[in-house]
C-alpha cells in the first residue's frame, strides 16, 4: 500500500492568524520578550547602585519551634531506647 495525502482543502481547517486564544494571553514576540529583560535588568541594575544590603539568599530564614528529626544532632543522651517496655502493676 503507498503512502497516500490525508489532509486535504476540504477536510482542513484554514488558520486565518498564528494564534487563535485569548488576545491577551497571547505568546509574546521577540520585541516584547527583549524589553522584558530590557526592562528586568534595569531594576537589577537600579536595586545594585542603591548599595543596600539585605537578607542574604544563600542562608535559610530562621525557622522557629523544635528541630526537625534530620536536624537534630549527636546520639540521644540515654539508651531508654533500647530497653524493653515493663508494667508496673500495683
Amino acid at each position: 500500500m503507498a503512502p497516500q495525502q490525508v489532509f486535504h482543502e476540504w477536510n482542513s481547517v484554514k488558520h486565518v492568524v498564528d494564534y487563535e486564544g485569548d488576545p491577551r494571553r497571547r505568546p509574546l514576540d521577540y520585541d516584547e520578550v527583549q524589553a522584558l529583560f530590557d526592562a528586568a535588568d534595569g531594576r537589577v541594575e537600579q536595586i545594585r547602585s542603591r548599595r543596600v544590603t539585605g537578607p542574604h539568599l544563600d542562608t535559610p530564614p530562621p525557622s522557629f519551634g523544635p528541630p526537625r528529626a534530620d536536624e537534630r544532632r549527636g546520639p540521644p543522651l540515654t539508651d531508654d531506647h533500647l530497653l524493653p517496655i515493663t508494667h508496673q502493676t500495683a
